[in-house]
């Protein structure tokens, strides 16, 4: 009976580590405008969002969008959009939200990153490293993570 008590309150010990929450960004932008923009959101250890896509094939979308609406006199520049899964969220919202889907988006310049999980919206500026020798930049960031 000893050791199950032990064992009970170890077990206890451990529960905050694997209810806290944790969130993860990382992205790479190379130089070449012709290799893709890759990135991941890993939302309490799974991958939620993720998008690859190159500067030229953004500007080419951004460029078409921008047609579409004649009236405007200025370019608006526009977001990176990933692609979320379907898969909906299934843990408790918070008030009255009852958006249970997943949607994340970069800002003009990848410098702002607007996450949409839980039925909340969260935003974040990731940590930016110029990766010289391997010609790209670096993005990270992790939230709410334990040690972190």
């Amino acid at each position: 009976m000893r050791h199950f008590i032990s064992f009970f309150f170890g077990f206890l010990s451990f529960l905050p580590v694997l209810t806290q929450a944790c969130l993860v960004y990382y992205a790479t932008f190379p130089f070449d405008n012709d290799k893709p923009f890759v990135g991941k959101i890993i939302d309490n250890g799974i991958e939620t969002c993720s998008i690859n896509m190159t500067y030229n094939e953004h500007w080419r979308w951004q460029a078409l969008e921008n047609e579409k609406d004649w009236e405007r006199e200025e370019w608006a520049w526009k977001h990176w959009h990933f692609t979320c899964t379907k898969k909906l969220w299934q843990g408790k919202l918070k008030g009255n939200n009852t958006d249970r889907t997943y949607a994340a988006e970069l800002g003009v310049g990848l410098r702002g990153v607007t996450y949409h999980a839980h039925g909340e919206k969260f935003w974040f500026n990731p940590d930016t490293v110029e990766d010289v020798a391997g010609e790209r930049w670096v993005y990270s960031k992790k939230l709410w993570c334990a040690g972190k």
